[in-house]
C-alpha cells in the first residue's frame, strides 16, 4: 500500500502489492540517473494520477485546398481512471468535422501551451465516463494552403496527448495524381514499407512510424513533373500546285496532366487537326 513518486526523467506506472506485505512499483523509461522515493498510505487511500499512454494511426492528405489529416488514437492510463485529456493539433491547423459523429466522448477546441512555450491550437476529449482505458478517438484538422512558401517546410507532426509518458504510432503521406511531395527534416521517425490496414488506400506515397512525441515530419509539395514522348508518321502528297502533308503524332504522357500539345509548322498552312473527340 506504500505511495511511490519518480523525478523527473521517469513515470511511475503502476503499484501493486507484493509478497511479505511490500510494494511493487513499475517504472517507464528512466534516463540516466533519477530518484525513487516511497511512503506509507494515506489514511483515506488517496489514488495514483493517471499515467496515460497514446498510440496514433494518421493519414494526413494534400487536397488541393490544404492538408486535411484525420487521427485515430487509443489512449489508456496505467494508474487512475481518466475522463478527459488534451491533444495539440498539428501547426497551422484547425479543428475539422469528421465524415462520421463521435460516439461515447465529445471534442471541442482547448488552449493549450506547447513545448516551446507558444499557445498552440488544441482540443479536449471528454470521455461519458471514467475508464483507465483504452479507448479510441478520431480527430480531424485542416491546415488550408499546401506550402507557405517556395524554399520553405511544412510541419505534418501532431496529435500530441498533453502529459502522456509513452507515445508512438504510423503516419501515411497521400496526396492525388497532379502533385509530388519532397521530404524534409524527420525526427523521432523511421519510413516503413508496410502500414496499418486503415492506412492503405490509394495515392498513400509513403508510410511513417514516430517514436515519440513532439516528432517531426516536413515537406514539401510540388507539381508533378510533365513527360511527354511523340512518335510520328509523315506522308508526304506531292500535286501540281501544292504539297500537302498529313502527319499523325502518338504521344504517350506520363506523371503529371497535360491540357494543350504545342505542334511547329515553319513554312506550312493548317488546314485541319483532329480527331474531333480530342481535339478543340
Amino acid at each position: 500500500g506504500a505511495i511511490g513518486a519518480v523525478s523527473a526523467g521517469a513515470a511511475l506506472l503502476s503499484t501493486r502489492p507484493a509478497d511479505g506485505g511490500a510494494t511493487e512499483f513499475v517504472v517507464a523509461r528512466p534516463t540516466g540517473e533519477f530518484q525513487l522515493a516511497w511512503r506509507g498510505p494515506d489514511a483515506n487511500g488517496a489514488d495514483a494520477p493517471a499515467v496515460l499512454e497514446a498510440v496514433g494511426t494518421i493519414l494526413a492528405r494534400f487536397d488541393g485546398r490544404g492538408v486535411y489529416s484525420e487521427a485515430a488514437l487509443s489512449v489508456r492510463s496505467f494508474g487512475a481512471a481518466f475522463d478527459r485529456f488534451v491533444v495539440l493539433l498539428p501547426p497551422g491547423a484547425e479543428l475539422a468535422a469528421l465524415p462520421v459523429a463521435a460516439a461515447g466522448y465529445s471534442v471541442a477546441p482547448a488552449a493549450a501551451e506547447g513545448r516551446d512555450g507558444d499557445r498552440c491550437k488544441a482540443v479536449e476529449v471528454r470521455l461519458a465516463k471514467k475508464t483507465v482505458g483504452p479507448v479510441e478517438v478520431r480527430i480531424a484538422a485542416r491546415r488550408e494552403g499546401e506550402a507557405p512558401g517556395d524554399d520553405s517546410w511544412l510541419e505534418l507532426a501532431g496529435f500530441e496527448v498533453v502529459g502522456a509518458v509513452r507515445q508512438w504510432g504510423t503516419i501515411a503521406v497521400a496526396a492525388d495524381g497532379r502533385r509530388r511531395v519532397l521530404w524534409g527534416e524527420c525526427r523521432r521517425t523511421s519510413q516503413i514499407e508496410q502500414l496499418p490496414d486503415g492506412l492503405r488506400g490509394e495515392n498513400v506515397l509513403a508510410g511513417f512510424e514516430y517514436h515519440g512525441q513532439p516528432f517531426s515530419l516536413t515537406v514539401r509539395p510540388a507539381p508533378r513533373k510533365t513527360r511527354i514522348a511523340v512518335e510520328p508518321e509523315y506522308v508526304l502528297l506531292v500535286e501540281p500546285r501544292r504539297v500537302r502533308l498529313e502527319a499523325k503524332l502518338s504521344y504517350s504522357i506520363r506523371g503529371g496532366e497535360a491540357s494543350q500539345l504545342k505542334v511547329g509548322l515553319p513554312g506550312w498552312r493548317l488546314l485541319d487537326a483532329g480527331p474531333e473527340r480530342l481535339v478543340t
